[in-house]
């Protein structure tokens, strides 16, 4: 049988400990190395989504992703960029198993519902969705998508319902409270929709309105026939989007019930050189046309 002293026996665990901790150091080293690769891999692809370059971003995003297959960012980034290039189903498949994690974040469930509704795959849609609110909650995104949900399903009381929790959760939204006019012009209701609208418009700073509240708002004012007002709020969308031919259908359309025929023809006609196929500008133009020549609009 073997003896050692006990001098030697020191010795010999203090060479292993010193080589354990160089291990350690190593591993540790060569984690925070790939941790910054990938965060660098991260940034570049980000860079490159946003400039357009789909190749490029996808391959640096899946390059990141590798590193550190535990960032969700990364995930979700790699899962943008192949959605983006139309491989819907690759990109389900990136975002699938994170989501089935039982400690899943609210932005991978959030990503992936947001792609299954995009796909109109409800059922899946609805059991990501269900899964985020109940895991989170007080999360007013995830609100807002349920209230996405119901509406495709046929549903808007329930959405209208969801949009205003998530309106209690975080009333700074004005995009959500423009989903909610949107809907309720869908459906018939433009007197909620112009309150919502105008809530929007009297809470934002004067010049940085979103265009869309002054677009419902016409529709709103449209639906209702207070087309002075619609001709208003429409003269707005044009100032802004002046190389937009929808907004000078919108104008023009409203003209064409004020009996302002000359108008809306010069307004359509601004469309149709913007754009020489919008068919509702040139509906506008043949419209009042058609009864000029038959004498009806003088």
């Amino acid at each position: 049988m073997f003896r050692f002293s006990t001098n030697r026996l020191v010795l010999i665990a203090a060479i292993t400990f010193v080589i354990a901790a160089s291990g350690c150091r190593m591993v540790q080293r060569t984690n925070v190395k790939s941790l910054e690769a990938a965060q660098k891999y991260f940034s570049q692809a980000d860079s490159a989504m946003r400039g357009g370059n789909r190749d490029e971003a996808e391959s640096l995003a899946r390059q990141a992703l590798q590193r550190n297959p535990g960032s969700d960012e990364s995930r979700i980034l790699y899962a943008r960029t192949l959605w983006d290039k139309g491989d819907k189903q690759g990109a389900i498949n990136v975002l699938y198993p994170a989501s089935l994690r039982p400690d899943a974040s609210a932005d991978i469930l959030l990503e992936i519902s947001q792609m299954f509704l995009a796909m109109s795959d409800l059922t899946n849609a609805r059991y990501s969705i269900g899964k985020c609110v109940m895991k989170y909650p007080t999360n007013p995104d995830i609100w807002r998508l349920r209230a996405q949900y119901f509406e495709q399903k046929g549903n808007p009381e329930q959405a209208w319902a969801d949009l205003h929790h998530s309106l209690s959760l975080d009333s700074s939204q004005h995009s959500v409270r423009l989903e909610l006019a949107r809907s309720y012009l869908k459906n018939n209701q433009p007197q909620r929709a112009l309150e919502s609208t105008h809530y929007v418009l009297s809470n934002a700073p004067t010049g940085d309105e979103p265009l869309d509240a002054f677009v419902i708002e016409g529709e709103a004012f449209y639906a209702l026939e207070r087309f002075a007002q619609a001709e208003d709020s429409f003269k707005v969308v044009v100032s802004r989007a002046p190389t937009n031919p929808d907004a000078y259908f919108y104008l023009a359309s409203v003209q064409e019930k004020l009996g302002k025929y000359s108008d809306a023809l010069a307004t359509a006609d601004v469309g149709l050189r913007l754009q020489p196929n919008h068919a509702g500008c040139r509906d506008v133009v043949n419209t009042i046309r058609t009864a000029q020549q038959n004498q009806t609009i003088r």
